[in-house]
């Protein structure tokens, strides 16, 4: 996944800062003062009103690579927020046999995940406790293109794995499970410094 790499300031980020910007025809990735660009057109989206948690998923296509991506933006409405750390909430949502972090630049993470018959690379956002935002399946290319342009001071040393998985159709990709049952029965989210939801 080729991204145009962009140098950009953006006065109105101030400090340390990752989100992804979706468009129809585009996902952006910016963090801090860098603006990670692509062309990924929109082929199908569903919106989850789990109120008082709203998701938002978006098939994404690179058209060279013929390869498709899941990008979702999960929102707590106005007095809630998740429960769990980063890592908690990724297990809950997609259910992987193993998940490690391989990687973190303030709240811009990549995890390897192993579902079922499928090893990827995902990335992960989240800028507030009501917000959460993934991107997925990476290759481990994908993930030192974006890190290399993202934080070029670091140096992420990643042991690829050749059978990581890439989505050619739109219905091989690897399904998160958000449900009314992550907050009745898993409770990820609470009410802001109360109870958690749904007990």
């Amino acid at each position: 996944m080729k991204f145009i790499y962009l140098m950009t300031i953006f006065l109105f980020l101030g400090c340390s800062s990752s989100y992804l910007h979706n468009t129809p025809n585009r996902l952006t990735l910016i963090h801090n003062e860098t603006v990670l660009s692509k062309t990924m057109p929109t082929v199908d989206k569903k919106y989850l009103n789990l109120d008082p948690l709203y998701v938002d998923i978006e098939i994404k296509k690179e058209p060279k690579s013929n390869r498709y991506f899941s990008f979702e933006d999960a929102r707590c409405t106005d007095g809630y927020e998740f429960d769990y750390d980063e890592h908690t909430l990724l297990h809950y949502i997609l259910k992987p046999e193993h998940s490690t972090r391989i990687a973190r630049f303030g709240n811009l993470s990549f995890y390897f995940i192993t579902k079922k018959d499928k090893s990827f690379y995902l990335l992960l956002t989240q800028n507030s406790y009501k917000e959460l935002q993934l991107l997925y399946p990476l290759t481990c290319k994908d993930v030192e293109k974006i890190t290399v342009h993202a934080e070029p001071t670091k140096k992420l040393s990643l042991h690829c794995h050749s059978k990581t998985f890439q989505a050619t159709k739109a219905e091989l990709l690897p399904l998160t499970h958000w449900s009314e049952s992550l907050l009745i029965i898993d409770t990820i989210i609470k009410q802001r410094g109360g109870r958690r939801y749904g007990r």
